[in-house]
């Protein structure tokens, strides 16, 4: 018998961080009992973002993001835009800054 999972609308992240970064990234995450990416879902987007509920007031943000013309025209163009002209953070502190946190 065979297990056929299917996800639709995945996308990856990926930034290049040192392994000393790395590491206290992942102590941090084991610290509070989580992965390194629930950990970054949950300082970045919040807890909320995680669960089954949270699908659809993102889905509901989306809809008001994309309510405005002017919006979706730049959403838009964000999520078509060829790889070269998205942003490449150079260090974990560059995205942080980007992100505010």
């Amino acid at each position: 018998m065979f297990n056929l999972f299917v996800f639709e609308h995945v996308s990856r992240l990926s930034i290049e961080i040192d392994n000393q970064q790395h590491r206290a990234i992942k102590m941090l995450a084991a610290s509070e009992g989580m992965s390194i990416k629930e950990l970054i879902l949950q300082r970045t987007i919040g807890r909320a973002a995680q669960t089954e509920s949270s699908a659809k007031v993102m889905e509901d943000e989306t809809e008001f993001l994309f309510s405005s013309a002017v919006n979706f025209k730049r959403l838009r163009g964000a999520v078509t835009a060829p790889d070269e002209e998205n942003i490449v953070f150079e260090s974990l502190k560059d995205l942080e800054d980007a992100l505010g946190i």
